[in-house]
C-alpha cells in the first residue's frame, strides 16, 4: 500500500454493491419477467389449440352429417319411382266432366230462360268444389250472359248489388225479369191453343208437358171440391194419353 494512501479508502470501496451483484439482480428480474411472459404465451397457445380442436370436431360432425345426407339422397334416387296417389287438381276434376258443356250464352230470350237457369243450377251443383263461394258462382253465371241479359246485369255488378252474392236470389231475379208473368202467360196461351195436328203423339206430348211446366198452374188447372187438382175442362181434351 502506498504511504500517502488514506486509511478510509479501503472501507469506502466496500460500502457500495459490487458490479457483479447489481448485474445479477437485474438479470434475475428480467428472467422473472420473461418467465411470466412465456407462461402467458403458453396459456394463449393452449387456448388457441383448444379452440382449434373444438372447430375440428365440429367440422368432422358437419362432414359426417353431409355424408349421411348424400348417401340418403343417392339411395332415394336409385330406388324405382312409384307413382303415389293422384292428387285431384281443379283441371283434372274439370276434365272428368268434359262431357258436360257450359250453359250456352243467354241473351234474355224468355223462351230459353228456364232452360238456361236449369243448366246453371245443374252445373253449379256438379262444380261446387271449384266454386268456393256463392259470389264466385254468380260471377260464373254472369260470364254466360250476353245481349239484353248482360245489359241488365251490368249495373247490378257495378254497384255491387247484394243479389250478386246469392245464387238462388240471382237466378230468381233473372227468371222474374226475363220470363216473369208475361212469359208464363204466353206459355198458357200456347198451351190452350195447342193441337196435335199431323204430329206424332210423343211429339205432341213433349210440347204439351213443356208448355205446361212453364205455365202458371191456376191457368190450366182447377181445384175440385174434394181438394184434388185436375185439368180444366177446356184443356182436358188436349192432354196426351
Amino acid at each position: 500500500m502506498p504511504a500517502n494512501a488514506s486509511p478510509n479508502s479501503s472501507s469506502d470501496s466496500k460500502s457500495g454493491p459490487s458490479p457483479d451483484a447489481a448485474g445479477m439482480s437485474t438479470m434475475q428480474e428480467t428472467l422473472g419477467q420473461l418467465t411470466a411472459f412465456l407462461q402467458l404465451q403458453h396459456i394463449a397457445i393452449q387456448d388457441h389449440q383448444d379452440t382449434q380442436l373444438q372447430q375440428q370436431r365440429a367440422l368432422l360432425q358437419v362432414s359426417s352429417a353431409l355424408a349421411d345426407l348424400s348417401a340418403h339422397v343417392h339411395s332415394l334416387q336409385s330406388q324405382p319411382s312409384c307413382p303415389g296417389p293422384a292428387v285431384a287438381t281443379p283441371e283434372s276434376r274439370m276434365s272428368t266432366l268434359a262431357g258436360l258443356a257450359p250453359p250456352p250464352l243467354y241473351d234474355g230470350d224468355s223462351k230459353s230462360c228456364r232452360g238456361f237457369i236449369t243448366q246453371c243450377r245443374l252445373l253449379l251443383r256438379l262444380q261446387a268444389a271449384h266454386l268456393p263461394d256463392e259470389e264466385t258462382a254468380v260471377a260464373y253465371i254472369i260470364t254466360r250472359l250476353t245481349g239484353r241479359a248482360l245489359d241488365w246485369v251490368t249495373p247490378l255488378v257495378e254497384r255491387r248489388d247484394p243479389i250478386c252474392l246469392s245464387v238462388p236470389a240471382f237466378l230468381d231475379r233473372l227468371q222474374t225479369v226475363f220470363q216473369g208473368e208475361t212469359g208464363r202467360r204466353a206459355s198458357s196461351l200456347r198451351l190452350l191453343s195447342l193441337r196435335q195436328g199431323n204430329r206424332s203423339v210423343s211429339d205432341y206430348a213433349i210440347e204439351f208437358r213443356t208448355l205446361a211446366s212453364h205455365a202458371p198452374e191456376p191457368l190450366w188447372t182447377h181445384t175440385c171440391s174434394n181438394g184434388e187438382t185436375r185439368p180444366r175442362p177446356s184443356t182436358h181434351a188436349m192432354l196426351p194419353a
